[in-house]
């Protein structure tokens, strides 16, 4: 769900929390910018709660309020275009600028953001969260983030998305290196350049990539329009029978071995908890057979252990984890919020196959959040009623949800959902319509 890719190859290591969990929590304080901490790390937001408890401050700048059910020292709600400027103000604020890389002389620093920063002031941790992966200038937030905590003398990192995003960075999982961080000669395309610039064939492993991808709408476009879409799941969709050529099963993780390694870069090795349903085949073995025909080099294991000798290395992951990015000259500037823009959210029983499909999940209230939600200034802008059937357009393709009106939205903003019913639509965090 990553919409800028401008900072592939530039960054000395694989993205990660940028410390060990303890010494995050051991801070005097974290800024968390663009995270609904709650629902991407329900176990963290646990942790830092007590830290909290324990004396940590805790700040948050995100585009929705959310309760953290401990005390915040500051918490801004904003529209996510206003992430960039609000990173700058605490940069500016806080002191010195590389090589004078970033150009701030546009920057007036808040009183919000005063505050923040005599929070953080002083050893500090910056935490990006999964909201500002998604953002059209997530490499100026990186980047901005690096600076500030350069200033500080503290560190930042990232909060990842998905369980196994570390692991699947280090062993090179990206079109622009290969395994632990190696050169690669030459470079292949990310997920937006193989969507906007459709391929012939897709082969989609593990990945129902209408629900996944930022632009579920540019997804289903080049999947339908391909030649051939050769698809591994262990699930099956009315959207992937539409365009899937072949699909062959796969087992879930638990019906399997593998590993992961997770936010902190610990990797964690697991064996599969019952025997695999049907004819269905952990994916590893399924690329295995597939290389093999097409006499691809490097496939010959026949067992995971072989699998996991090969990758051994992430025994010692600390040495490919790396934040830091190379420089590059940015000038920042008030952000145009004249039009409205859409925010994406996908709840927590929503984030892949298996909580989609579990039904004791989706009859909860978090995995039945309304579609749409606006704030109350701009439904009183447009004239619309909470609860009133309101009509949604966004790069052509129009639906009508029930609208909910709520408190903790900025005004220039619309939330639509990731969820069944909106599939089809454009980018997360795209432009966006609504009318009554």
């Amino acid at each position: 769900s990553q919409n800028d890719f401008s900072l592939d190859g530039t960054q000395n290591g694989s993205s990660f929390l940028g410390a060990k969990l303890s010494d995050v929590l051991n801070s005097k304080s974290i800024l968390v910018i663009g995270s609904l901490i709650r629902e991407e790390h329900p176990l963290l937001a646990s942790k830092i709660r007590k830290a909290v408890k324990n004396g940590m401050e805790l700040n948050v700048i995100n585009t929705i309020r959310e309760d953290l059910l401990c005390d915040v020292s500051n918490q801004l709600t904003c529209d996510p275009r206003e992430f960039s400027y609000l990173l700058a103000q605490l940069v500016k604020g806080t002191g010195t600028n590389d090589n004078n890389i970033l150009d701030l002389s546009q920057v007036e620093i808040t009183e919000p953001a005063k505050k923040i920063i005599e929070s953080i002031k002083n050893n500090a941790f910056i935490i990006l969260g999964d909201i500002a992966r998604m953002q059209s200038n997530y490499s100026e937030l990186v980047r901005l983030s690096q600076q500030l905590a350069k200033n500080i003398n503290g560190k930042f990192g990232h909060l990842v998305a998905k369980a196994n995003e570390v692991g699947a960075d280090v062993i090179g999982f990206v079109p622009y290196k290969t395994t632990f961080n190696q050169k690669i000669q030459i470079t292949g395309k990310n997920v937006k350049q193989m969507l906007e610039e459709p391929r012939r064939a897709y082969v989609l492993l593990n990945t129902e990539l209408e629900c996944d991808a930022y632009d579920s709408k540019l997804a289903l476009n080049a999947l339908t329009r391909a030649q051939t879409v050769v698809v591994m799941s262990p699930y099956i969709n009315e959207h992937m029978l539409s365009y899937a050529d072949v699909i062959l099963p796969i087992t879930p993780f638990t019906e399997t071995a593998g590993s992961f390694v997770n936010l902190e870069g610990t990797w964690q090795k697991f064996n599969g908890v019952t025997r695999p349903l049907g004819d269905s085949k952990p994916g590893w073995k399924v690329l295995r057979v597939l290389a093999n025909n097409l006499n691809v080099e490097g496939f010959e294991h026949n067992s995971i252990e072989e699998v996991r000798l090969e990758i051994r290395n992430l025994e010692n992951t600390a040495m490919y984890l790396n934040n830091e990015v190379c420089h590059a000259n940015i000038k920042i500037s008030k952000p145009d919020l004249s039009a409205l823009i859409r925010i994406g959210i996908q709840n927590m029983y929503y984030v892949d196959s298996i909580t989609r499909r579990a039904q004791s999940l989706q009859e909860t209230k978090l995995a039945n959040l309304p579609s749409l939600m606006i704030s109350q200034e701009l439904a009183n802008k447009i004239r619309i009623d909470d609860l009133s059937n309101s009509q949604v357009k966004q790069q052509g393709y129009v639906r009508k949800f029930n609208v909910v009106i709520t408190d903790k939205l900025p005004n220039t903003v619309v939330m639509l959902a990731v969820n069944n019913d909106t599939c089809g639509f454009s980018g997360r965090f795209d432009s966006i319509e609504i009318n009554a």
